[in-house]
């Protein structure tokens, strides 16, 4: 485990506990192996095993508590810590858990608070100083979060997380430097750190003010519960019908219903946008693994595409194919994005649906040299199928995320 070769260390741990099953430093240790190579599961199996031999023991509702908020059981992962606690209220790893469970709820006044409580026991705990951190980032409380990090850099400068996660806190205040000198020293110290490799590549992103600006509405959001999410995206809906109502009586409303549309637009591709800004930077091309810069290449295609389609399609004074094919190298962006970056993830219906509206689209490109009348009728059901497919995806996003 001390050597970071956890596979093996799940082997030796599994023939230790052949004979010695009910050794709660190997399950606790088990768990932990578990944890680090993202089996989830297996970890809650072993922490219901731990919980069951050792009922009496504050550690055992603890690794329960913590296996059961990685596989999304948040009430009862609240109810073990709790238990924890209540069984040894001097433990700071005990509130720092539960404050960082509370965080992943985005209830940031809980976590806080918790946060708080593992200070109390021990100022320097790393960890609640990190969860502190983040909850002070999202409640916008900045004074309080410079001495935090200041606390937490000083308590643990060497920690790969307390460095990405002040780095991630820099960049969502919008310090891209400062935050990319964290992520920088982040994977100084663990070069395969996931959290500050992702961070890394937002940092150089958001060198693109376009992309800043997205990240900004990102960290809105994320701030927020997913109702609240939701709230904004149905507003945004309603209004651009109510301004569409209104648009012939007072044409000025058109302007703000291209911008609603525009940011609608934006909100579903800059996401590989975003990987076309990293492929196109000399440091940025370095983070992308091979699908991203895949579909770095695929978005500059299409939208150069779309550029001149459009640009060419003015000056021969309304060549209408050319029309249709700019149309569909823009939108064909948000479904094959999805298809490509997270084809591991999304369902076998949705992938279906994705391939089915990319081809609809590029039978109305096709239709459209040749029977101009059938290409819009086609165009016209791709677009009606690429709107619904953005708020589509955007649900099983958010359910995803719990």
């Amino acid at each position: 485990m001390n050597l970071n070769r956890a596979s093996e260390a799940i082997q030796e741990l599994r023939q230790w506990l052949v004979l010695y099953p009910e050794d709660v430093e190997a399950l606790s240790l088990l768990i932990q192996a578990y944890i680090s190579t993202d089996q989830h599961q297996a970890a809650l199996e072993t922490a219901e095993d731990m919980l069951g031999m050792w009922p009496d023991y504050s550690l055992s509702h603890y690794f329960y508590g913590v296996t059961l908020m990685l596989n999304r059981r948040y009430k009862e992962s609240e109810e073990a810590l709790l238990r924890a606690i209540e069984m040894d209220p001097w433990d700071a790893d005990y509130f720092s858990m539960l404050g960082a469970l509370h965080n992943l709820q985005k209830n940031w006044e809980k976590g806080l608070f918790y946060a708080d409580q593992g200070l109390a026991i021990d100022p320097e705990h790393v960890r609640s100083l990190n969860t502190r951190t983040e909850a002070l980032t999202k409640l916008g409380r900045l004074e309080e979060l410079e001495s935090t990090i200041e606390d937490t850099l000083a308590a643990d400068p060497h920690n790969a997380y307390t460095q990405a996660n002040v780095g991630w806190s820099k960049l969502e205040r919008g310090n891209v430097q400062e935050a990319r000198q964290h992520f920088a020293e982040s994977l100084r110290i663990n070069p395969n750190y996931e959290y500050a490799q992702s961070g890394i590549k937002e940092a150089v992103k958001a060198k693109n003010p376009l992309y800043r600006a997205y990240l900004s509405y990102l960290f809105f959001m994320n701030r927020h519960q997913s109702s609240v999410q939701w709230t904004v995206i149905i507003g945004v809906m309603i209004g651009q019908n109510l301004i569409r109502q209104y648009s012939e009586r007072f044409p000025i409303l058109n302007v703000v219903l291209v911008l609603i549309f525009l940011f609608m637009y934006l909100t579903w591709v800059m996401m590989p946008i975003g990987y076309l800004i990293l492929q196109l930077d000399s440091y940025g091309r370095l983070a992308l693994e091979k699908r991203q810069k895949w579909l770095g290449i695929v978005t500059g295609v299409a939208l150069l595409t779309g550029a001149l389609a459009f640009g060419t399609y003015y000056a021969l004074q309304s060549y209408e194919p050319l029309f249709i094919l700019g149309m569909y190298s823009l939108l064909v962006i948000i479904p094959l994005s999805r298809v490509i970056h997270d084809s591991d993830e999304l369902p076998v219906w949705f992938k279906v649906v994705s391939w089915a509206i990319i081809g609809l689209g590029t039978l109305a490109v096709i239709a459209g040299f040749f029977y101009l009348g059938l290409g819009y009728l086609l165009g016209t059901w791709a677009l009606i199928g690429v709107v619904l497919y953005g708020w589509v995806y955007n649900f099983v996003a958010f359910r995803k995320k719990g």
